[in-house]
């Protein structure tokens, strides 16, 4: 997945109407800067900065963005990982079907 971000640097020069990128233009956002937010190389969101005014994003912007925009997409796989290991653990413990602890179901079937 392409990494790279979204940069207009006058939104008046991008577009004749007032449409970016299937996004209807917000109050005075002049400029803007997009980036995907990838969580297993799938897009879950996109961090969006703004400015009222005409401005030139240089690399250092662009750079600033990149990486929160990682630091999300890290933090939301971390946490997909996290809530999986809780229900693989707690599987290992409860019964599926009855939700009793696996060592209370077998106490019952073995009739002690």
């Amino acid at each position: 997945m392409n990494r790279q971000p979204v940069i207009v640097n006058d939104h008046a020069d991008f577009a004749a109407d007032d449409n970016v990128h299937g996004r209807p233009r917000v109050g005075n956002v002049r400029a803007l800067l997009d980036v995907p937010i990838l969580v297993e190389g799938a897009v879950h969101g996109v961090l969006c900065l703004q400015h009222r005014d005409v401005r030139y994003w240089d690399e250092d912007d662009a750079g600033f963005a990149n990486t929160t925009g990682l630091i999300a997409g890290l933090s939301m796989e971390a946490t997909q990982r996290q809530e999986a290991e809780t229900r693989i653990e707690h599987l290992a413990w409860y019964d599926a079907l009855t939700a009793c602890r696996i060592a209370t179901c077998c106490a019952r079937r073995c009739g002690t």
